[in-house]
């Protein structure tokens, strides 16, 4: 079969090409940062700083330097715990809902070079993914590669979540690991094979709701036609993978515990997101006049959302009740302790209504695929600003500062092509079972839109609804779409040609 001319060019520098992609993604999924003037932030950012920063100091190789004064609550999630004048509300500095091993590496870019080093990683990690996994799937052309990176970045928002100081980036890096091996598990060289390991490693081990994407992917991924993660060789090395990766994510919060002797009480995520859908509230209403669950000392804030819930508080009939996380210590820990009791005692006291909430919360997390949530504002310096002055600084300075309509616009173009490459991935998967034309490209499409659909699921009704969760990966979907479609194309083109109904017999 005859080469393109741009298939022998690649074949001739099989080592610098991917290279130069590389290079090449890199920058593009910079762009955000590069024209805000600076990285993003976000809320959380402090918080993961934090937690690097404690690893450091704690093993002398820097100085923790404490902020001059507590971040003020706002109407948005705060970094930690505040402490009052009179010290009645401490705090651990540290929470189980923050990744010290993406703190500790988003500290190091910092001291290293500022949070531009940072977001270079990011950057870099998420280019050689993309890279890596167009040796499988995907276009064959140099300059095709060029447009699918530049397509993946912008329209489907990859770029965004690389320019924001979070591990977001990383749900994204999870889900092509994850289906390259459900797809591709011959193919994969030993290299491969250790890049998308260890990526999925530390895609887990940076945030606690992609183990539970990881999870639930491995074990769904036997509905995908003779392909599940589980099974083989790939799946002794997926569930090794895995299991590192419980212990990295899970054994944190012990070991923290006994180094600074102060027990870290769970996030009631779950709980939160019951008062949210208003089932927990009926049953607080029930059961406070005869019962004393702590919770109960929130009620006169309710109805109240999630976010109130768990970080900012609420001001209802004169009266302002303070959020989970502005609690003391000692309240903090009694409420997650009865948490999953309550939510037992919410879904029984009435089920169907529940079942309808986490239905409704899945599909709306699914169809709310965007980045305002990265919006530079005011509000968000209040926030980071007692902890990151400097950094918040270049913030304000920034081009995305109280400009969120850049980040509506982005969104806008996100979810029309998320939302289309989703559809596509759909026909492609019906076309293959109903026509047995299934195909690795299919099976890789499969398992992406899978997972997808798990973290909406996961995100929408286990915590709350938020562009950003959806955002964050959803750009695999559009990689996916042009995967498959690129498959089809290449078939079609060495399709032998079936003759013309008059030389039917000369041809015979």
């Amino acid at each position: 079969m005859l080469q393109s001319t741009g298939e022998a060019r690649e074949a001739a520098a099989p080592g610098s090409r991917p290279f130069w992609l590389t290079v090449f993604g890199t920058l593009l999924l910079l762009l955000p940062a590069i024209a805000n003037g600076y990285p993003l932030l976000f809320f959380d950012t402090p918080a993961y700083l934090t937690a690097g920063e404690g690893i450091l100091s704690r093993v002398g190789i820097v100085e923790k330097v404490h902020p001059a004064a507590a971040p003020e609550r706002t109407a948005a999630q705060p970094a930690a715990a505040a402490v009052s004048p009179d010290g009645k509300k401490d705090t651990t500095g540290f929470s189980d809902a923050r990744s010290i091993y993406y703190g500790l590496l988003a500290d190091l870019g910092r001291r290293i070079g500022g949070l531009y080093v940072t977001a270079l990683f990011q950057a870099l990690w998420v280019a050689a993914a993309i890279v890596l996994a167009m040796r499988q799937t995907g276009p064959r052309g140099t300059k095709a590669k060029l447009g699918m990176i530049a397509a993946v970045a912008l329209l489907g928002g990859a770029a965004f979540g690389v320019s924001v100081i979070l591990p977001d980036m990383a749900g994204g890096v999870l889900l092509l690991g994850m289906a390259l091996i459900a797809a591709f598990p011959d193919r994969l060289s030993r290299g491969e094979w250790a890049f998308w390991l260890i990526s999925i490693v530390a895609a887990i081990s940076f945030h606690k709701a992609f183990f539970l994407v990881a999870i639930a992917l491995f074990v769904a991924s036997g509905l995908v036609s003779g392909r599940p993660l589980w099974r083989g060789r790939a799946g002794l090395l997926m569930g090794g993978a895995l299991a590192v990766s419980a212990v990295l994510t899970f054994a944190t919060e012990p070991v923290v515990e006994r180094v600074t002797g102060v027990a870290t009480p769970h996030v009631p995520f779950l709980l939160g997101r019951t008062i949210e859908d208003g089932t927990a509230v009926a049953l607080l209403r029930k059961e406070c006049p005869h019962t004393r669950w702590a919770t109960c000392a929130m009620l006169p804030g309710m109805p109240m959302t999630a976010g109130e819930f768990l970080w900012d508080g609420t001001t209802r009939n004169g009266v302002h009740v303070d959020g989970w996380m502005a609690r003391p210590v000692a309240e903090r820990s009694q409420i997650s302790a009865e948490s999953r009791e309550l939510v037992k005692r919410t879904v029984l006291n009435d089920p169907w209504a529940q079942f309808r909430a986490a239905v409704w919360n899945a599909f709306d997390q699914f169809v709310s695929s965007g980045v305002t949530r990265y919006d530079q504002s005011a509000q968000m310096a209040k926030v980071v600003g007692a902890q990151l002055p400097q950094e918040t600084r270049h913030m304000q300075a920034a081009a995305f500062y109280q400009r969120p309509a850049y980040l509506a616009a982005a969104s806008a173009v996100m979810i029309v092509f998320c939302l289309g490459s989703a559809l596509l991935i759909v026909a492609a998967v019906i076309a293959g079972r109903r026509f047995k034309r299934w195909s690795p490209p299919i099976t890789f499409g499969a398992v992406v839109l899978m997972g997808a659909v798990l973290n909406a699921a996961i995100g929408g009704a286990l915590v709350v609804v938020v562009d950003r969760y959806q955002g964050r990966l959803a750009w695999t979907m559009l990689f996916a779409a042009i995967a498959i479609g690129c498959a089809c194309t290449a078939e079609r083109r060495h399709r032998p040609a079936r003759p013309a109904p008059g030389n039917e017999a000369a041809a015979a």
